[in-house]
């Protein structure tokens, strides 16, 4: 076999075992470069590969997963009726009244925090919304966004509930919150691989992802509402009030947040 030849397969892709053992340094070349050309001197020019790097994206993944397989070891049985929240409240009765710090609340909360700041990272990478740095510090500002997004959210009801005697209404309503979001979160694992290392995520199925997110907050909302129907019917209008004030208006200001903080 002439050098022409495997010259003329490792352009076209063709280069086989045989090639590669007889002709080491093309595997070299091939580790390095992603495509060949032939100059006007007629020799063989290689064009550089520009490799990206996922291995900080996969460690965030594994611990992610990690916190989940540690929950399940070491609350088993409530962690199975955590995954079926959506098909029975079974979960939140019974766990209704569990502190917020509790370490299985922890844990599940981590991973949400570092599943959906991961996904809204992947959105922002995939529409090119994405300013002159690296990608650990994109993560790392979307992360420390949310998070805050969500404590101070959280502050500002908890002094609200204890201001107006609402705490007794508001405490199992973050709870359910919390719980969804985690649930969520969780969800979101196996899509943000997907979108990571499978295929790029097509508009519609970023648009789905979110109105999914919508729907699954607004059935914590109405299963609260269910359990205390008397009670809101009697203060529509505080609730309807506080639905606008404390539900919606600080995502918009979360999307405020995205495009000035983050996307400037």
């Amino acid at each position: 076999m002439t050098r022409r030849l495997v010259i003329y397969n490792l352009i076209c892709g063709k280069c086989t075992y045989f090639e590669f053992y007889f002709f080491p340094q093309i595997y070299i070349y091939c580790g390095i470069y992603s495509n060949f050309v032939i100059s006007s001197h007629n020799t063989l020019e290689a064009i550089t590969r520009n490799v990206i790097t996922q291995d900080w994206f996969t460690i965030i993944l594994v611990a992610c997963m990690m916190l989940l397989a540690i929950t399940r070891f070491a609350y088993e049985r409530r962690f199975l009726n955590f995954i079926g929240v959506i098909s029975s409240d079974k979960y939140l009765k019974k766990s209704g009244k569990d502190k917020f710090q509790d370490p299985f609340n922890l844990m599940l909360l981590t991973m949400q925090l570092l599943s959906i700041s991961a996904f809204i990272y992947l959105i922002l990478t995939r529409f090119d919304f994405t300013p002159d740095l690296s990608a650990q510090i994109l993560f790392l500002r979307v992360i420390v966004c949310y998070t805050l997004f969500i404590g101070v959210k959280f502050l500002i009801e908890r002094i609200i509930a204890v201001l107006f005697n609402g705490e007794e209404i508001l405490r199992p309503y973050h709870y359910n919150k919390l719980v969804f979001r985690n649930f969520f979160g969780m969800l979101l694992l196996p899509v943000n691989a997907l979108f990571a290392y499978s295929f790029m995520p097509s508009k519609n199925m970023i648009i789905g992802i979110t109105i999914f997110f919508v729907l699954l907050n607004a059935f914590s909302i109405i299963s609260i509402i269910r359990r205390y129907e008397k009670l809101i019917i009697n203060n529509t209008f505080y609730f309807i009030l506080y639905l606008c004030a404390l539900e919606i208006a600080p995502y918009l200001i979360l999307y405020k947040l995205l495009s000035i903080y983050i996307l400037r």
